[in-house]
């Protein structure tokens, strides 16, 4: 059988993805690809990820003993000859995890081929949705209501993950250098210009015929000036009032209003070519190593 792992990062059109795969699993399986509602949470595989990293830490997401068993026995119900496992949060997963992982799958399922999708999108591009997502939903948060700090502080304490060399390392050093598919996040770079389209065009191209592929667009950016609002309200202590004045505000229309203060959660030009400075020689091993780009240019958009 054919294993197909994808996973993540976060930011890269993970959702949508995974939206997508859960709403025509039935077409995939007439494919020959299994993408099995056994171990999803929100269309995607979080229970598997829970399981083996403990994550997502929702305590919404619960890992029963037989998971493994269940999920192929969903597989060879299916019929398929080809089985998709996507979760993001997979990219936080140490050697010791990857090592865990791979074990795991080929002790359950009769593995002839194994491929490791991972999307990557430019650190300063990344770091704005990143902020975005953590100002909507995160709590007394430790970094300044400023993008600066959020991404001074995301380089120190985030371990290897913005450092994307390092965890294709490690999932490479597991499962080999071949197995890895690296795709840049640039709609330029995009198969037919569709993220939907790029996946399965490089995973699984046997699903190309009679399907709508247009991309679905989940967990959208909110305006600047709402963002710094969210980011205000999440500040005070938590409480029901609170809690249904930042709904309110996520579900309200966005406005043309002015942000304060200016250009709230967008880095300025210099930062912006900081960041991309910083990351340039990692971006070149990449591309090298993994896309077989004798340029080393792993980002083809202007900076």
């Amino acid at each position: 059988m054919r294993l197909i792992v994808h996973i993540g990062y976060n930011k890269t059109g993970t959702s949508s993805i995974q939206s997508y795969c859960f709403e025509h699993a039935e077409a995939l399986r007439r494919d020959g690809l299994c993408y099995s509602t056994i171990g999803t949470h929100d269309n995607a595989h979080y229970v598997v990820s829970k399981l083996f990293i403990g994550a997502p830490s929702s305590e919404a997401v619960n890992t029963p003993p037989d998971l493994m068993e269940r999920f192929r026995e969903d597989f060879e119900r299916s019929g398929c000859e080809s089985l998709l496992l996507s979760s993001e949060y997979l990219v936080l997963a140490n050697h010791i995890h990857i090592q865990a992982i791979r074990d795991a799958l080929y002790k359950y399922f009769q593995v002839d081929e194994c491929k490791i999708v991972v999307y990557l999108r430019r650190h300063d591009l990344w770091f704005e949705s990143l902020f975005n997502q953590a100002v909507k939903n995160v709590d007394s948060p430790p970094w300044e209501l400023d993008i600066k700090d959020y991404v001074i502080q995301s380089l120190g304490g985030a371990g290897n993950r913005p450092h994307y060399f390092t965890v294709l390392e490690h999932w490479a050093k597991e499962f080999g250098k071949d197995a890895m598919i690296v795709r840049p996040f640039e709609t330029a770079q995009f198969v037919g210009g569709s993220l939907i389209s790029d996946f399965f065009a490089h995973a699984f191209p046997q699903h190309k015929a009679g399907f709508e592929t247009s991309d679905i667009r989940t967990n959208v950016s909110v305006s600047p000036n709402k963002l710094y609002m969210i980011g205000l309200l999440r500040r005070w202590p938590k409480s029901p009032e609170r809690d249904t004045a930042i709904n309110k505000m996520l579900n309200a229309p966005d406005t043309s209003e002015t942000a304060f203060p200016a250009d709230f959660g967008v880095l300025t030009k210099k930062q912006r070519r900081g960041i991309v400075r910083f990351f340039e020689p990692e971006y070149a091993r990449i591309a090298k190593k993994y896309l077989k780009r004798s340029n080393g240019k792993l980002f083809m958009e202007e900076v």
